[in-house]
């Protein structure tokens, strides 16, 4: 992820790494552009023009390696006259860069043009490894106003690359395409809120042809962030596979006093085990949103009652009508357990798709032992003699409930693989996005689920089972991420 400028930590890929200066009209998605492209939602990004007052430097780094710097500066205010000033110290074409540098360096010019000296200063220091990134809006209508501006950064002789970047609307991208390739090299089209990361891995590359000596930093920086993108997603998949190991182990306990019943203290018993069971959920996907680097996301979890019933109470026996299961099928696969030893049933609602499992021996049945005991619809607490009376909820002996939470975990894992660092909306977790199983996936799920059923209590099976389902998961989200494009 991208953080603070440090000169005592720069290190970089062989040759000096480039920077950006990205530059353009207020308003038109530079700040957005360079929160996606560094990795980083601390860039201050706001509707109104003039959020951004100074240049402001994003370095992206991997590990300590520098891969490029990131430069988000004023919008021009005063092209038109600043473009009058240069065309009146003119010599000849080779001394407009020196031109451009002697406008910057005029003290009375930075009170009278503060955004366009600001914008430019970074254009005429370190200027080898420097290059712009001029972005604008393909939903507005070209114009002429634009001109002055372009024809400034062709002054100042740097590699140029122009983004279009269609805020909401791609309508006038095409007129843009055939204006901007007057005066750019190099013009992509480029949506800063919603590209998917492989768009921005080629845009990365695309830097490469802008100036060959950067071709080898550019080179090694994508590959570096590829290999970064494999570690997120290892990352996730071990805080997934933990999660569940401890949610399939978890227990919620409560002494009873003399005389006093389990039943009296169902209800608080229940509500403090989920309670857990929901709190280790939202601590999981915090900490895969961290793992990717958003460090200031809002995330709503349950978007409406529907999902909150689905997604949110996972006890009800009307989850499991949602997906699919009414009480006489689960019976049914009760009996098919028994009988033959094992069967699996595919279910799909609201574009999820969950395998749910039979077994027999340790892996208990849709219809068997749930929260502790007894058949689905007849939840029950258990006494337990430990110098008076334990209730007891958990472990969960349910194996349908690692589908369910393996689902969940995978949708919330796609949606944030799939955000740029440049959305500024709360993260809505929904289940519009099909979460397929492959027929080897959830056996070998069923198989290590089972394992942690059989010996809850045991550390050496948590640990070995939370290492295989790792590798099961990560597996999955591989596949996630190639149905999505996000690697």
């Amino acid at each position: 992820m991208s953080v603070p400028p440090d000169p005592t930590q720069a290190r970089s890929h062989g040759p000096s790494p480039p920077r950006f200066v990205v530059v353009g009209h207020p308003n038109k998605g530079k700040s957005s552009m360079v929160a996606t492209l560094a990795q980083d939602d601390a860039v201050r990004i706001a509707p109104e023009p003039g959020t951004t007052t100074r240049a402001d430097t994003f370095e992206l780094r991997i590990d300590g390696d520098l891969l490029y710097s990131l430069i988000d500066t004023p919008g021009f205010q005063r092209a038109r006259a600043v473009l009058a000033w240069l065309r009146e110290h003119e010599t000849d074409a080779a001394e407009h860069p020196a031109v451009v540098r002697r406008f910057v360096e005029i003290p009375e010019h930075a009170e009278r043009y503060p955004d366009e000296v600001a914008l430019l200063r970074p254009l005429v220091e370190s200027a080898e490894t420097t290059g712009i990134l001029y972005v604008v809006d393909g939903s507005t209508p070209y114009g002429p106003e634009y001109e002055p501006e372009m024809e400034i950064l062709r002054w100042t002789g740097r590699p140029r690359m122009a983004l279009v970047n269609p805020i909401g609307s791609a309508k006038h991208v095409d007129q843009w395409r055939t204006a901007l390739g007057q005066f750019f090299g190099t013009v992509r089209v480029f949506d800063a809120v919603d590209a998917p990361w492989v768009q921005r891995i080629e845009l990365l590359e695309a830097f490469g042809q802008l100036d060959v000596a950067w071709q080898p930093a550019v080179k090694a920086g994508a590959q570096a962030l590829r290999t970064d993108r494999r570690l997120r997603e290892s990352e996730a998949s071990t805080l997934i596979a933990a999660s569940l190991v401890h949610a399939l182990r978890l227990t919620e306990d409560r002494k009873l006093r003399p005389g006093e019943q389990a039943a009296a203290v169902r209800g608080p018993l229940e509500s403090a085990y989920q309670q857990r069971l929901e709190a280790l959920e939202h601590d999981t996907r915090d900490r895969v949103e961290e793992a990717y680097g958003f460090l200031r996301l809002q995330r709503h979890d349950e978007p409406n009652e529907a999902m909150h019933e689905l997604l949110g109470n996972l006890f009800a026996e009307s989850t499991w009508n949602r997906l699919g299961l009414s009480r006489t099928q689960l019976l049914a696969a009760g009996a098919l357990s028994a009988a033959g030893g094992g069967a699996v049933l595919d279910l799909a609602a609201h574009g999820l798709s969950f395998g749910v499992f039979t077994a027999g021996g340790a892996v208990l049945g849709a219809a068997g032992a749930w929260w502790g005991g007894g058949k689905l619809p007849e939840t029950k607490l258990l006494g337990l003699p430990l110098g008076g009376n334990l209730a007891r909820v958990g472990p969960m002996r349910n194996p349908n409930f690692a589908f369910v939470w393996i689902g969940r975990a995978r949708l919330h894992h796609r949606l944030v693989a799939q955000r740029t660092h440049a959305r500024q909306d709360a993260l809505t977790v929904d289940a519009e996005i099909p979460i397929p199983w492959s027929s080897e996936s959830r056996k070998r799920t069923a198989r290590l689920v089972s394992a942690v059923m059989k010996k809850p209590e045991s550390e050496e099976v948590a640990l070995t089972t939370t290492k295989d389902l790792t590798a099961t998961i990560a597996d999955l989200l591989r596949e996630d991420a190639q149905a999505d494009g996000t690697t």
